[in-house]
């Protein structure tokens, strides 16, 4: 007589490796050759999505240049863009990470600055101010034509209102309800350039406060548009809080497989780089990468250290 498991642990559709190529880490110190093998280890391990964020800090605004020097801001977009082409050769899906009001260094002026507290901080400008949100929206779209141009089709974007982000002046309280407005039309955007795409939160920094007010704002004003939200697990934390979410919004579960824990992290998806040697098991890596309970995820024997 055969039996059904009900409780089988079912596969996640995506898993998303979020590989930000700046602050000289991995993904940006690695030649193309190097990321064409970082990335097909991703693949063996179940990624089947490849996410970056243009860092624009101490960058100037490299679609006004006035000049045909391969300076910084030159060599950051290539790195990027070669990075995203390795993986869309790889059949990776493409996602982009998106810090809205974070522009390009020249575009910060007295007349667009910011009003920041301590959680806030980049080259930050105010939304509420006149000409700022189109400011913002012309860099997106520059950005996007950029991806277009090249045929890299992005499926998903991901917002976050902090780090970097914010702004806490009047007019923008509560930030977490004006960069809702501000994302969401970065998000139809996108749309524009990409067709249908995934629409999705970072959690990263986020308040009890700005779960709920973003909630409400978002079930009355925009239901159903954002499709996933990744929680942030403070510093220190080791477990998540229940909080809201919008209404029919999916929970994401970030993880970290790394030398030192097996718990969840504050990032969206596994953020260190699969190693070429394959020290979990494929079988335990892919039970770790499904909506399980805890107790399914890899031990920490199993993670063992290079």
């Amino acid at each position: 007589m055969s039996t059904t498991n009900t409780n089988a642990i079912r596969p996640l559709r995506t898993r998303e490796l979020y590989a930000p190529s700046h602050f000289g880490n991995t993904y940006e110190a690695t030649l193309p050759g190097e990321m064409t093998g970082l990335l097909a280890e991703a693949k063996f391990w179940g990624f089947n999505r490849f996410c970056d964020w243009f860092d624009t800090i101490d960058l100037y605004n490299v679609y006004e240049k006035r000049h045909n020097l391969f300076n910084m801001p030159e060599a950051m977009w290539a790195r990027k863009f070669a990075n995203f082409e390795c993986a869309a050769a790889q059949g990776l899906g493409l996602g982009l990470v998106v810090t809205p009001n974070h522009v390009f260094s020249g575009q910060v002026t007295p007349a667009t600055e910011a009003r920041k507290e301590p959680n806030m901080f980049g080259q930050l400008v105010c939304p509420s101010r006149p000409g700022v949100t189109e400011m913002i929206l012309e860099n997106y779209r520059r950005l996007f034509g950029d991806f277009a141009a090249r045929g890299l089709r992005l499926e998903s974007l991901s917002g976050g209102a902090y780090d970097y982000g914010g702004c806490a002046c009047e007019q923008c309280r509560p930030w977490i309800v004006a960069f809702g407005k501000l994302f969401k039309q970065v998000a139809e955007l996108g749309r524009e350039f990409f067709g249908p795409m995934e629409v999705e939160l970072w959690g990263w920094w986020w308040t009890d406060d700005d779960h709920r007010a973003f909630s409400e704002w978002a079930d009355a004003q925009a239901p159903g548009f954002f499709q996933a939200m990744a929680y942030h697990l403070p510093y220190g934390v080791t477990d998540y809080a229940v909080r809201p979410i919008p209404a029919g919004c999916a929970e994401k579960r970030p993880l970290s497989i790394s030398r030192t824990a097996r718990r969840a992290v504050a990032m969206r998806t596994v953020t260190t780089a699969p190693t070429s040697r394959r020290c979990v098991s494929k079988k335990r890596f892919d039970t770790c990468l499904r909506a399980g309970p805890r107790d399914s995820w890899p031990t920490r024997k199993e993670i063992m250290t290079i």
